[in-house]
């Protein structure tokens, strides 16, 4: 499509921006962030920057006792809002609402005309201080979903840190804002707490605010009109509900650690990479070139160092224990290179491997080394955690063999707790709980279970009177 005007390409970008984000909070939960944040009782003007179709303003108003014509009352109430569709969508139901309360048509859609203002949260955003309380459903969509036009303008304007998501975005524009005495109560999706790459947006976050309230929502009971998806389907996300406060000073990264059940908070001060060596599994890269079967490890066995490998696909999934392995991973060094039989198959196989081998070999010509080291203690005990599953499941890893494909070992330190209890402790419905609130979720009930997740994950009470003790004989 060819554009005549800037205004055009920015109408188009805006349409499709409005498309790929318009989900729409449900009431119940937009009555309720309110009341947690003692609207309308608490002091100052509250905005909802991304306000869609005015639910956030109408559950406003609703908590408010106001006569008709009283502009100066719910001149407390303000949205922004990019789409004009949506502008006058929300105009309108805030006007039929005022009337619903006794207002004139006249006055009515003049209140509702000076709520809502048309414009962009991100690049026309309202004067410090002016609003203490930030309260919406603000857009979550990925920089590499957004329409060229907003990728450009926002690439300007937003700090490098914040740029990943629109979400992200939005977040460091509110804190930006937000006075001393200011709050902000937001209903998001979780990447954002989870993901490694907003690592440096929680710690900017965290300068001046805390969290004071974390639940998970339910995606069906949270939302409406999901826009281009299916019939009867739900938004691809997982929803939260957050309140952040200024925190008087105090400097502290936002944590991931603190998405728990009712937004508690977990003692942190015993976590399992205390009591344990979990590592990340290599990737080694290359389909049978490194990881081969039975017959060729057994045509290279004079010429190879092999070590029997596993993934996900060699557990039975009935009883979590592993299957006989039926693959071989080929163990070489740097120092030394192949020869014979093991020589021609590498060289056979190189054209498939990754282009970090690839570019290993145009850079010192060696060929033999795989995508990834194997760096892992491969004796004493030692379990198999697959890395995306519906649970923590915890596999006995036989002396020897050598886990792949990025899933997670933990051994037990000679020094460190009987196996049986760390197995104990993995499989306790206290990590299983952490694991449902705060790991990564993936599609179809599946969670990432990650060596960064694993070593934060408190161990549970019940279990540290055991731990303790022995914590004292180590240290003498």
């Amino acid at each position: 499509m060819l554009f005549s005007t800037v205004e055009d390409l920015r109408a188009e970008a805006v349409d499709q921006l409005h498309a790929a984000t318009a989900i729409y909070t449900k009431g119940p939960v937009v009555e309720g962030l309110l009341r947690r944040i003692g609207w309308p009782k608490r002091e100052g003007r509250i905005l909802d920057p991304s306000a869609g179709d005015g639910s956030f303003l109408i559950g406003a108003l609703d908590l408010m006792d106001f006569a008709p014509s009283d502009f100066a009352s719910v001149g407390r109430v303000s949205g922004m809002e990019i789409h004009p569709g949506a502008v006058a969508e929300a105009r309108d139901r805030i006007s039929e609402y005022l009337v619903r309360r006794g207002w004139s048509n006249e006055g009515a859609e003049t209140a509702a005309r000076d709520m809502i203002v048309e414009g962009d949260f991100l690049c026309d955003s309202p004067v410090a201080g002016e609003f203490s309380m930030i309260a919406g459903n603000p857009p979550y969509l990925r920089v590499t979903n957004l329409p060229t036009y907003f990728r450009e303008v926002y690439g300007k304007i937003v700090p490098a840190y914040a740029q990943g998501d629109i979400l992200h975005a939005f977040l460091d524009r509110c804190s930006e804002i937000l006075p001393a005495n200011g709050v902000i109560a937001l209903v998001t999706s979780d990447r954002w707490l989870i993901n490694l790459t907003t690592a440096e947006l929680r710690s900017k976050l965290g300068r001046t605010l805390g969290l004071s309230h974390i639940e998970r929502l339910d995606v069906e009971s949270a939302f409406y009109r999901p826009k281009r998806r299916v019939k009867g389907s739900l938004p691809r996300i997982h929803p939260i509900e957050v309140v952040l406060e200024f925190t008087g000073g105090r400097t502290q990264p936002i944590s991931p650690d603190v998405l728990l059940s009712g937004g508690g908070h977990a003692d942190f001060s015993m976590t399992l990479a205390d009591v344990a060596d979990v590592r990340l599994a290599p990737w080694i890269g290359g389909k049978n070139v490194f990881v081969v079967d039975q017959a060729t490890a057994a045509r290279l066995a004079p010429f190879a160092t092999l070590s029997p490998a596993v993934d996900t696909e060699d557990i039975d999934r009935d009883r979590d224990v592993l299957t006989a392995p039926s693959r071989f991973v080929i163990r070489t060094t740097k120092a030394e290179e192949p020869t014979g039989l093991l020589k021609e198959h590498l060289l056979a196989g190189f054209g498939t491997l990754p282009a970090k081998c690839k570019d290993r070999f145009e850079r010192n010509g060696i060929y033999w080394l795989p995508a990834e080291p194997i760096n892992l203690p491969l004796s004493g005990v030692r379990f198999l955690i697959p890395r995306i599953a519906r649970r923590i499941r915890v596999i006995e890893l036989p002396e020897g063999v050598v886990p792949t494909d990025h899933n997670v070992q933990i051994a037990v330190p000679s020094h460190g707790l009987a196996p049986e209890m760390l197995k104990e402790i993995l499989l306790s419905p206290e990590c299983d709980a952490y694991v449902r609130t705060v790991a990564q979720r993936l599609e179809n009930g599946f969670f990432s279970i990650t060596t960064g997740f694993l070593r934060r994950m408190p161990v549970p009470d019940r279990f540290r009177g055991a731990i303790e003790p022995q914590r004292v004989r180590e240290a003498a």
